[in-house]
């Protein structure tokens, strides 16, 4: 098949991580089996990004459309131009779809070239009151709904979100993520200062100032551990500061920040770690959490992610409340119990080659694009009965305004 994937932003802070990381997978994933995959994405000026090996990456220039650096407010008319042109001459297209001005234009134009058109949304189609969105989602976002042969949605939760947001009668399809288990794991030994890592956007959803104040009440007790916060500033680096700048003397050597990475060098970053910590809460199925698992490193998340389960069922890590106490004592266990937290971080690797292969994802992304139904619409619309709803979000779901990443 001649594939298109669209996605809204590659960028050099990985401002959009997670579904340009589930597009990475899955077009490398489809190219491998012999495929044409073409990646399009909007870029800052004088940004290359590295492809998928096998994928023709195809990236335009983005544009602001009005103030504030929301990813909302982005377009990339000279990728609209080029679906104009190009998309006809694909089999199928899967637009990676969120409430902005790169990916609803894209899925639009696509859909108006006749070529059968698969989204999926991440989490980022919430319904929302506000005048502007409801102008937008009546003319874009409802019209691609419409023309799309599957809705892919994460977990029973997204689910909700999509029918409140857009309505029952749509041909909602579960998908989940996925990625290839890295040949070369965490090494075994436990190092005698070991690095307990938070990756992902400083913003207060993530709650990366829990993890620092966490970290900074483990240091203060005594414990010999490094602990870093790695990613973009979205409003909470000063917090994080702060919270680190309590611990004085050399003790405060143990605490850092550091700029965001690469999305070709998380894999790489994370293999400096012992130990995963996701603070965040209401997150579907964190790219970030898979990685880390993928490695091989006990990971440590809120009752709220939709890993939980999964992360419980296998022992691949802890599963903690939302309390900041509960956080401090989970990450404390594992860093007094090193063989405890090797045989998590191993049970989690197994777990992913087991039950988020990246390999499910092309099986099944083969059979849908190929137009092949895998069984009754009613188990097709229904949320995995082996991941159950996550508690339900205040906010109603993920808005796109404010999810920006990993």
């Amino acid at each position: 098949m001649k594939i298109l994937q669209v996605v809204t932003l590659m960028s050099p802070d990985a401002a959009y991580g997670g579904p340009v990381t589930v597009a990475m997978n899955q077009c490398a994933a489809l190219a491998a089996r012999g495929h044409q995959v073409t990646l399009a994405s909007a870029v800052p000026a004088g940004h290359r990004p590295r492809g998928p090996v096998g994928v023709d990456l195809r990236t335009f220039r983005v544009r602001p459309v009005g103030p504030g650096g929301s990813l909302t407010r982005i377009a990339a008319p000279t990728m609209v131009r080029w679906l104009r042109g190009s998309a006809a001459d694909y089999d199928v297209a899967h637009v990676h779809l969120g409430r902005d001005f790169v990916s609803a234009p894209a899925a639009r134009t696509i859909q108006m070239s006749g070529t059968r058109l698969h989204v999926q949304t991440h989490g980022m189609i919430a319904p929302r009151a506000a005048l502007p969105q409801r102008m937008f989602d009546a003319a874009l976002v409802r019209p691609v709904l419409d023309a799309a042969e599957s809705v892919f949605y994460l977990n029973g939760t997204e689910l909700t979100t999509l029918r409140a947001a857009a309505g029952d009668r749509r041909p909602y399809r579960h998908l989940t993520n996925g990625m290839a288990v890295p040949a070369e794991p965490v090494e075994e030994t436990w190092p005698e200062i070991p690095e307990v890592l938070f990756l992902g956007r400083l913003h207060a959803r993530k709650r990366p100032a829990v993890f620092a104040r966490s970290a900074a009440a483990l240091v203060a007790s005594g414990r010999r551990a490094r602990f870093t916060v790695v990613g973009p500033d979205e409003g909470e680096a000063g917090a994080v500061d702060e919270a680190f700048a309590a611990v004085t003397g050399t003790d405060a050597q143990l605490l850092s920040r550091e700029p965001a990475e690469a999305p070709h060098r998380v894999l790489d970053r994370m293999r400096r770690a012992r130990i995963y910590v996701l603070a965040s809460v209401d997150e579907p199925l964190p790219m970030s959490v898979l990685e880390a698992m993928s490695l091989g490193l006990p990971v440590v998340v809120t009752d709220s992610c939709g890993f939980a389960t999964a992360v419980a069922k296998a022992e691949a890590g802890i599963v903690v409340g939302a309390a900041e106490a509960e956080l401090t004592a989970a990450i404390a266990r594992l860093l007094d119990d090193p063989a405890a937290a090797r045989e998590m971080g191993r049970r989690g690797r197994l777990l992913v080659a087991e039950r988020f292969s990246i390999g499910a994802v092309a099986d099944e992304l083969e059979r849908r694009y190929a137009g092949v139904p895998t069984g009754s619409q009613a188990r097709q619309a229904a949320a995995p009965t082996e991941y159950p709803a996550m508690p339900k979000q205040q906010s109603g779901g993920v808005d796109h305004a404010t999810w920006k990443g990993k």
